[in-house]
């Protein structure tokens, strides 16, 4: 027989049918069991990012919870020290009202004195030249 006979018959024989259903049953079983391992390469992956997630989630939360305890420590220090300066503004302050009433009452008082000065020199002026005024008009 030649070899194109061969061929010619192997293709429509029980033995290719045969080796076709093999074949595609041993796809079906080979495929699934790929596509499996596959995912289950990927799920490990994934569930080794998600441990990593967690475990840094857990510590930006511990970190918070850290940082919350440092901010109320600073806050009560703050206050703390708020009320035992406050006194010492307090007569700060005092003092410097205190400096701010003299400073005034010294110029108001300059002013007072400027004011009298000026009216005794109106005082004596309108006394050396009584004639020229009168009943408040200049002659």
């Amino acid at each position: 027989m030649s070899a194109s006979g061969v061929n010619g018959m192997y293709l429509g024989s029980v033995r290719f049918f045969r080796h076709l259903i093999l074949t595609v049953l041993l796809l079906l079983l080979l495929l699934p069991l790929i596509g499996a391992g596959i995912l289950s390469v990927k799920y490990v992956e994934t569930q080794d990012k998600l441990e990593q997630a967690v475990a840094a989630m857990d510590s930006y939360s511990e970190k918070q919870d850290e940082l919350k305890e440092e901010f109320a420590r600073l806050s009560s220090t703050v206050r703390s020290q708020i009320s035992l300066l406050q006194p010492q503004i307090n007569v700060a302050i005092h003092n410097q009202m205190s400096d701010f009433r003299d400073q005034l009452s010294g110029i108001i008082s300059d002013q007072d004195q400027v004011q009298q000065d000026l009216y005794s020199l109106m005082k004596e002026y309108k006394q050396e030249h009584s004639g020229k005024f009168d009943a408040g008009s200049v002659k």
